[in-house]
Formats: structure tokens, sequence, C-alpha cells
């Protein structure tokens, strides 16, 4: 075990954000077995690099982005409020005889362990090592304190580090303590109601629900990821000829694929906005994506034309993708009274893309290997939608992520459900025409899955 001290700045004391409450609604339900929504990684070192040099970077790191040493003294109430930054502390860093081929599995097993975000850093580390000589560092974050995008800005970070530079520390740097206070004024008060009329015309929508029938009594999210390199070059050509970017795409065959599992026409979707537009918000190792909503017509259009929709639908999000959460759960609560609903209105379908621009822009037409891996099955899984698709980057290549509740979903083969999307992109792509939603059960029929 190495113990590491660690001096950054200042003592502070502030509200939380309205993207951190947002991730505490999620995984508040699930404690202490929110572990799943821990941000984790490892990264490799160069050949040389000493225990004593990856403590010097994990005490650096410490000491430039302060979420990395707050805590949340009303961890257990329903709602954060307050968050603490501490200016220096000490954080033990255990040293892990690992395989080679061990440090992913570690990683991800490691990385499950809820935080107790009251008492202890919302960070871990740990120091590979192979026969006495370190070849990774092993992180977990806490998703209170990073989404995808924070993770993205810490590799960053850590990479440059481990490669002996140095990291930006300039004073306009976001922090979480001032996006709270920020989000405490007036102006960012008048964007959060400006924000519930855009969120009243989508949760107004008669049918949020796409699987409302459920199939069994237990809930159990099954989960794969599927790395493709095909389907990330048929959706970067697909974006080109239809003049949108891949995200879009991507968000677009999510639609396709709820549509037709659910043999709608139309279907109530979720996705997430990064709320990240400066060089300093992209630099934040911290959490600012905030939901927003849509109700997408699938029918019988082609899939251009679908892609079409969610672009414009997307290009409307900058104006309900930030705002005050307890305003839309007033909202939702009114909303359930007055139109006599079982439950407050909300989605069962998520789509998230966080993959940089960076990385979307580096895709080449050179060949990658495609990698599927099914994940541990999920009993708990707060956000509860039934189906959700997660588009993240490994490398230049787009990796789909599957979450699906076998209790309301058919077939609930994540594997199969990413290959599915996978197939529709290259056949689009390839040139296949007529209703998207003919493509999709085609690629459906063809991948197989329980149904």
């Amino acid at each position: 075990m190495v113990e590491i001290s660690f001096a950054g700045g200042r003592d502070i004391e502030g509200p939380t954000t309205w993207a951190q409450e947002e991730v505490w609604r999620g995984i508040r339900p699930d404690r202490p077995n929110d572990g799943y929504a821990n941000v984790r990684f490892a990264i490799p070192v160069r050949p040389g690099t000493g225990v004593s040099d990856i403590a010097a970077v994990v005490e650096r790191i410490m000491a430039v982005h302060e979420g990395l040493r707050t805590t949340f003294p009303t961890t257990g109430a329903a709602k954060l409020d307050v968050q603490r930054v501490h200016s220096s502390g000490v954080i033990d860093v255990p040293a892990v005889e690992l395989g080679e081929r061990a440090v992913e599995a570690f990683a991800e097993d490691w990385g499950q362990r809820s935080f107790d975000t009251r008492a202890e850093w919302p960070a871990r580390f740990a120091i590979a090592l192979s026969d006495g000589i370190p070849t990774a560092l092993v992180v977990a974050v806490s998703h209170l304190v990073a989404d995808k995008y924070g993770e993205s800005a810490l590799v960053s970070d850590l990479r440059a580090l481990l490669s002996g530079q140095d990291v930006w520390t300039g004073a306009d740097r976001v922090t979480a303590v001032g996006r709270g206070a920020e989000e405490a004024t007036d102006r960012l008060k008048a964007i959060s109601h400006r924000a519930l009329a855009r969120w009243e015309d989508v949760l107004g929508s008669d049918d949020l629900v796409t699987f409302g029938a459920a199939r069994s009594d237990t809930d159990v999210w099954r989960r794969a990821s599927l790395l493709s390199p095909q389907a990330t070059i048929a959706a970067e050509e697909i974006a080109a000829r239809v003049k949108v970017s891949s995200a879009g795409v991507f968000m677009a065959a999510t639609g396709v694929l709820a549509a037709t599992l659910s043999s709608r026409a139309s279907v109530a979707m979720a996705s997430l906005l990064s709320n990240r537009f400066s060089e300093s918000e992209a630099a934040f190792v911290g959490s600012l994506v905030q939901p927003w909503g849509l109700v997408l017509d699938v029918g019988s259009r082609s899939f251009p034309d679908i892609v079409r929709a969610t672009y414009g639908a997307s290009l409307r999000s900058y104006r309900m993708g930030r705002y005050d959460r307890y305003d839309v759960e007033a909202l939702r609560s009114e909303l359930r009274e007055r139109k006599g609903l079982a439950a407050p209105p909300w989605f069962d379908v998520l789509h998230n893309d966080s993959r940089s621009a960076r990385a979307r822009a580096t895709v080449s037409r050179g060949t990658g290997e495609r990698v599927a891996t099914r994940l541990p099955d999920l009993h708990r899984f707060g956000l509860g939608y039934s189906l959700f698709v997660e588009v993240r980057d490994v490398g230049e290549w787009a990796d789909i992520t599957v979450f699906v509740n076998s209790r309301f979903v058919s077939p609930s083969d994540p594997l199969a459900l990413a290959a599915a999307v996978e197939q529709l992109l290259i056949r689009v792509a390839g040139g296949a025409d007529g209703p998207a939603a003919a493509v999709m059960a085609a690629a459906l029929d063809e991948r197989g899955g329980d149904r």
C-alpha cells in the first residue's frame, strides 16, 4: 500500500450542481449497489515507470481537480444539496500483482465497489504490477464527480502526467462548487424556467412508455457491448450523406430499434446533453450532463428521414438540457395529478453518445477488430430504463453498449440488439432503402436472440 499526501488549494463548501442531483436521483435507490455507475478504466504506463512516478501522478491529479477531493456530507438524504472541497488529505493506493491480461478485469471488478462519498474520497487508484514492475494505473471514480466526458478529461490529464507533461490549471477552470453557485443565480433560474415549457410539451405526450406490458415478475437488466469498426464507418458515411453528425445517426438507430421491438410507429426517448461548450468545460473533471427528451416518428419512414428528424430534435435539446431537476420533478408531479396517471411521466428508453467530437473526426477507412463482450446482469438499476443504448469511443471506433430489461423487452439478448443496430447502419450505408423499421426487423431476425 502506498500512502500519498496531497495539497491543492482551497477548503470550500457550496451547493451541488443540477447535474449532480440528476446523478444522485439515479444511483440513490441502488446504494450500496450503485457501483455499476462508477467511471473506471486502466491506463498502461511506459516501461521504466516506477511506483514513485505513479504516486507523483496521483498526488498531482488530486491537487489539480477539486472534484476528486470532494465529499458530500448529506449523502443518504433524498437531496444532496451540499458538497465540501478539501484542500489537502491522504489517499491510500494499493499496488496489486496482476497478470498483463488481468488488468482490465481487475479494473471492472474493483471499480464496481460503491463509494461512501460522505466519508471517503470519490476516487480510487491502484497500481497494477507484473513481477513487481508497474504496468498500469487503475482508476475508479464516483459518477457524482465525473460523467463520461469528465472521464475523457481525466484520462487525458493522467496520460499527460504519466508521459512527463503537466496539465492546464488556468484560473478560469470550471469547478463544481462554482457551477453550483452559478445555478443559484437569477439568470440560471430563468434558463431553467424557460426549459420547463419544452419539458411540458414532451412530458405531456400521452405515450412516453414504449415497453408497457411486463413479460415476467422480475427486473433483470442484461448487458453487452459491441466494439464495431464497421458500424463506426457506416455511421460516418450516412452522416456525410445526410449532412449531420454521426451522433444523430446512432441516436436514430436506437429509435428505430425501440420502435421495431415494441411494434410502435413512434417512440419517446431520453438522451443526454453534455453541457460542455467551452474549453474550460471540456477540461472539467466533473458531471455536467442532463437529460432531454423527444418523441420520434419512425413509422414507414426511411432511415435518412429519421436521422434528419433526430438531428432537428437534438438542436432543440439545447433549450431544454439545462434546468433545475426539482423544477422538472414538480412538473412531473403536476402532470401526474392533472392526467390521473399511476406514476409521474417519464421515458423508458435512453440513448447516450459520449464520444468526443475529436474521436469522431479521427475515424479512418482502416480496419479494426470487432469485439463482442457480455457483461454481468444487473438486478437493480436506479435509472430504470427498459432499453438503454450507449455509444462511446474506444480508440477511433464506436463501442455500442446495450442495457435491456428482460422483464419488458423481447428479444432481450443485448448482444443481438447491438448487432442489429450495427447491421442497420451497415445496410443503409450500403444502399438499403425503404422503411427503416423493416431493415431493422430483418437484422433482428438474422441476429437471433431469445424472444
